[in-house]
């Protein structure tokens, strides 16, 4: 399954290079007490969180290279 914006982030954890690429761009995210709360939220919505600290154009490059992840 490709990996989009609206991926939750349970799917982009179980995708181990979708894992790395959050984890790139939002360094210590898979250690956050409050990923727990999140994990059925899309990328898109967790985005809409100023407090997630990811404006359009940090959404735009992981959205980015999640489509270079091969199948």
């Amino acid at each position: 399954m490709a990996l989009t914006a609206d991926s939750t982030l349970k799917e982009i954890k179980a995708n181990e290079k979708g894992k790395e690429i959050l984890n790139k761009y939002l360094p210590g995210i898979w250690e956050s007490p409050q990923v727990k709360l999140a994990m059925g939220m899309s990328l898109k919505q967790i985005a809409g969180f100023p407090q997630a600290g990811i404006d359009d154009e940090k959404l735009q490059a992981i959205v980015g290279e999640f489509s270079q992840i091969e199948s």
